[in-house]
């Protein structure tokens, strides 16, 4: 404003009542207040680019995949893990190992169809084993020596049974009774049980390794108790593949349903068997011909 209108406009004031001139000088003060405020721009704070840079650096750096919970669950089955060998471990050891359900009962399928492994390397062809489980189980992969004419000879049951008998006290597994096999490294009541009803369901054992089957008996304990058992001279219950029921057979732990189905039909279609050897032509019967041979009788 000129210095004119300056002094007319201050000389209006003073004309104004007390009153009056308080509130023109808040109204005053509260315009020059809004100015103030809407004139004020605060600087933006500039953060340096290596400050990101560091930040980004150290980001990367970090795990974002690290599961402290899965680590502990992998190393709980790390230390699940124990020797065994591939020709006669059970479907629960195997799992025991990490492996997968499916490729633990692949393992068992291939032993039935004849197969054998003689090096740790032959783990590999099992279908759907990968490379990374097979390295975890690599390490834990025992298998028998090989051996030399003499130890060929020794497989021998009575050349065994009778170093075995020369080297202390042993059990003879088709007489033993449950306080017996829990003399055994192992062995408690439970399983002490299960080896003889297994033993039971079979109609006896014909060789020391059927021991090994026994459900919830793992191979590397098996393995420890082995040298111990003897089988000198086996007497076996046999089923009549002519005369037994359709339950008689499938009871058998060696006889599956599909295959006692299959030896009924067959007598149904057929008559009687005349020669164990026609077992062969069944749709069921695989490769385990060789395990039922010793419990059938015509």
């Amino acid at each position: 404003m000129e210095t004119t209108e300056l002094k007319r406009f201050w000389s209006d004031i003073t004309a104004f009542q007390p009153s009056e001139k308080r509130a023109i000088m808040v109204l005053l003060i509260i315009g020059l207040a809004i100015v103030g405020i809407n004139q004020y721009k605060p600087r933006a704070r500039s953060i340096p680019l290596y400050f990101y840079r560091v930040d980004t650096v150290a980001l990367a750096d970090q795990k974002v995949d690290h599961n402290p919970v899965a680590e502990l669950h992998k190393h709980e089955a790390e230390s699940r893990k124990s020797y065994f060998n591939p020709n006669t471990a059970s479907v629960e050891v195997l799992m025991g190992l990490g492996l997968k359900s499916k490729v633990a009962h692949t393992i068992i399928h291939y032993r039935n169809k004849g197969g054998k492994f003689y090096k740790k390397e032959d783990m590999k062809k099992i279908y759907g084993l990968s490379a990374a489980e097979y390295k975890g189980i690599e390490g834990y992969i025992q298998l028998e020596p090989k051996g030399d004419k003499k130890e060929s000879f020794a497989s021998n049951a009575s050349f065994k049974n009778t170093s075995r008998a020369e080297s202390g006290w042993t059990i003879d597994i088709n007489k033993a009774n449950c306080e017996e096999f829990e003399k055994l490294y192992g062995i408690g009541k439970y399983l002490a049980a299960k080896i003889v009803n297994f033993r039971t369901k079979l109609g006896g054992f014909h060789r020391i390794e059927q021991v090994g089957e026994t459900y919830g008996l793992e191979d590397s304990t098996f393995q420890k108790f082995k040298e111990k058992l003897i089988c000198p001279s086996p007497i076996l219950a046999q089923l009549s593949i002519n005369e037994a029921s359709y339950e008689a057979l499938e009871a058998h732990p060696y006889i599956s349903k599909y295959l006692a189905e299959d030896i009924v039909k067959h007598r149904e279609k057929h008559g009687k068997f005349t020669d164990m050897a026609q077992m062969l032509q069944l749709k069921n019967i695989k490769n385990d011909f060789q395990k039922i041979i010793h419990y059938l009788t015509l």
